[in-house]
């Protein structure tokens, strides 16, 4: 279905394009004002199209389990979310050791940056993100959890936050809710686990939990 919407939203966004061209310069303020909201709402609504094609397609490619470093998925999410944390010049601290676990590279960067650009849009009016990645391990599991100085959430949400179009902060904050969903998604294929604990205003820790490859940890 969102494939389909896509051709009609292409068709819409060029139509809008072809009138305001159109226009030109001239008069017609009211006009130009109506078709910019056209444009702009066209715009969303591509975009959440393409987010729920990502999340249909998380796994279709397989899943490729492989023995990993922890550090080396943290590294490399952070290295796909540098962008955005030097734009909010947020401050990042990586913390502790993990023996090897078994995982999906794209799925867990899929997964671990979803954390990370949650942690850093989630913020109070001018405050700088400060997060702490922490790998550390138990038994069958290591855990990697990125903590934030967010805005938090009330606990009775928490259970509902992993679903599909699920938003807590209203309308300020850009997005339609899925990419904790595709979080999830993504952890679940890997075989791991996923969760989080939060507090409104003093910030969230978002973790999920993969298992150790074969001969690591200690025995059930």
């Amino acid at each position: 279905m969102a494939h389909e919407l896509r051709a009609p939203l292409r068709a819409m966004s060029a139509l809008v394009a072809l009138v305001q061209e159109a226009l030109g310069d001239g008069g017609f303020p009211e006009v130009k004002a109506d078709l910019a909201k056209i444009q702009g709402l066209a715009e969303q609504a591509h975009q959440l199209t393409q987010d729920l094609l990502n999340l249909a397609r998380l796994g279709k490619d397989g899943v490729h389990l492989e023995v990993w470093s922890p550090r080396v998925l943290v590294e490399g999410a952070l290295t796909s979310c540098k962008e955005a944390l030097e734009r909010r010049h947020a401050r990042v601290e990586t913390v502790g050791e993990g023996p090897p676990v078994l995982a999906d590279g794209v799925l867990c960067r899929v997964a671990l940056s979803n954390f990370i650009h949650n942690a850093i849009k989630f913020q109070p009016p001018h405050q700088t993100p400060q997060l702490r990645l922490v790998v550390s391990s138990a038994g069958l599991w290591c855990r990697i959890a990125v903590e934030d100085n967010g805005l938090g959430i009330a606990p009775k949400y928490l259970e509902r936050l992993f679903r599909p179009f699920s938003r807590f902060h209203g309308s300020h904050f850009p997005g339609f809710g899925l990419g904790l969903a595709a979080a999830a998604k993504a952890t679940k294929l890997m075989n791991g686990r996923i969760g989080a604990t939060s507090q409104v205003g003093e910030g969230s820790v978002f973790w999920l939990e993969l298992p150790l490859a074969a001969g690591e940890g200690a025995n059930p």
